[in-house]
C-alpha cells in the first residue's frame, strides 16, 4: 500500500512538472514554433505619415475612433498601424466574416488624410484569427489584416511592427518582465528579445504592443506605443508612435 501511494505521488509530481514545462513551452511559441507568424511589407513613400497605437481592445460593436480624430488631423497622418489587441473577438473567421467586421469597425473612421489601416493581429487571446493576410477596401481606406509582423521599409530606415506576443503569449508576464529589466537599465527587455528572435539587424527597429509599457529605447531601436485600454494592473498610457522621414517618435494621444 505504502508502495502504491509513494508510487501514485510520483506520479502526480512527475504529471505536474511536464504539466508546467509544456505550459511554459506554450507561452513561448518561438522556441518550438508551433505557429509561424507570417512578414508582409509595406514601403513608406517620403511624404506617408504613419501613426503606430496598439491594444485598444474594441468590441465589434463599439468601436470608435474620435480619440485620434485630432492627432490625425495635427500630424496629417496617411497611414495607421494597429500593433495587435484591436478586438474582443477571438474566433477563426473566413473572409466574409472579416470583411463584415471591418465595415461594422470602420464605418465611423474619422474623416482625415488617413488612407491605409494596417493591423498586426495577435494570436495570443485577443483578435480574430486568420491564417493569410487579408485586404480590403472600405469608403476611402485600404485595411490590410496581418497575422504577423509588417516590415514598413523607408528610404532612411526598415521598422518592423507586430503585437508582440510571438516573444510570449501572456502580456502580463511579458510587462513584468520588461519592468524588471528596467531596473537593471534594460528598458522593453520584451522587445528586445523579440528583435534577437526574428534575427532582425542591429539597424532596424521593432515596435510591439501587448507589454501595455509605453517606451522607446533609439540606442537599441525597440519601442512601445502604449495602449490605450485599461487592464488589470496596467494602466492606458494613451500614446502612440509617429513615423515621418526622421523615424519614430513618441507622442501622447488626447481622450
Amino acid at each position: 500500500m505504502v508502495l502504491l501511494d509513494d508510487l501514485a505521488l510520483t506520479l502526480s509530481l512527475l504529471g505536474f512538472v511536464f504539466g508546467l514545462v509544456l505550459g511554459i513551452l506554450y507561452n513561448f511559441p518561438w522556441i518550438f514554433k508551433y505557429y509561424k507568424p507570417i512578414f508582409v511589407e509595406y514601403r513608406k513613400q517620403a511624404d506617408d505619415k504613419i501613426l503606430i497605437i496598439s491594444d485598444l481592445h474594441m468590441h465589434p460593436e463599439k468601436c470608435t475612433f474620435q480619440f485620434l480624430e485630432n492627432i490625425l488631423k495635427q500630424h496629417g497622418i496617411t497611414t495607421v498601424v494597429i500593433a495587435g489587441d484591436f478586438l474582443e473577438f477571438h474566433k477563426k473567421i473566413n473572409k466574409d466574416k472579416a470583411k463584415e467586421l471591418v465595415e461594422e469597425c470602420f464605418s465611423k473612421f474619422p474623416e482625415s488624410s488617413v488612407k491605409n489601416i494596417l493591423i498586426t493581429l495577435s494570436h495570443a487571446s485577443h483578435d480574430p484569427i486568420i491564417d493569410k493576410e487579408m485586404v480590403f477596401s472600405y469608403n476611402s481606406l485600404e485595411i490590410r489584416l496581418i497575422p504577423g509582423f509588417v516590415k514598413i521599409i523607408s528610404e532612411r530606415y526598415s521598422v518592423y511592427v507586430s503585437h508582440g506576443d510571438y516573444f510570449c503569449r501572456n502580456g502580463a508576464i511579458a510587462g513584468v518582465l520588461n519592468k524588471m529589466s528596467s531596473v537593471f537599465g534594460k528598458p522593453l527587455v520584451s522587445e528586445r528579445i523579440l528583435k534577437k528572435i526574428i534575427k532582425a539587424r542591429d539597424d532596424e527597429w521593432i515596435i510591439s504592443g501587448h507589454t501595455h509599457i509605453a517606451g522607446i529605447d533609439e540606442s537599441a531601436r525597440v519601442a512601445n506605443p502604449g495602449a490605450w485600454h485599461k487592464h488589470i494592473g496596467r494602466d492606458a498610457t494613451r500614446t502612440g508612435i509617429i513615423l515621418d522621414n526622421a523615424g519614430p517618435k513618441m507622442i501622447k494621444l488626447q481622450k
